[in-house]
């Protein structure tokens, strides 16, 4: 099993995020104490065609994140990661539509 907390996926096409989207991603999981992959273990992110252009990213989490290891229930020592994580994506996605 992977090591990666946050693995952040992209396709190498038109809707690959421009670099500074992708740093900001990096940095922002890094910075709040998650260990983050780039295309590993999982790579790409879903971009159907449409009339007009736009950038893809997938933020994939890790089970071993939030969950008890090898179950379907949620750590409980871990309740202030639990909220931490979540309060980390919302900060990092309130980041990029400020932007």
């Amino acid at each position: 099993m992977s090591d990666v907390d946050i693995c952040i996926g992209f396709n190498e096409d038109w809707s690959k995020p421009d670099t500074r989207t992708i740093e900001y991603a990096v940095n922002w999981f890094e910075d709040n104490g998650f260990k983050v992959g780039i295309n590993t273990p999982y790579s790409n992110s879903i971009a159907p065609e449409c009339s007009f252009r736009y950038h893809s990213m997938m933020l994939e989490i890790n089970k071993k994140a939030y969950l008890k290891g090898n179950s379907i229930l949620l750590r409980t020592r871990s309740g202030k990661r639990n909220r931490n994580l979540s309060t980390t994506i919302a900060g990092f996605m309130a980041g990029l539509l400020s932007e």
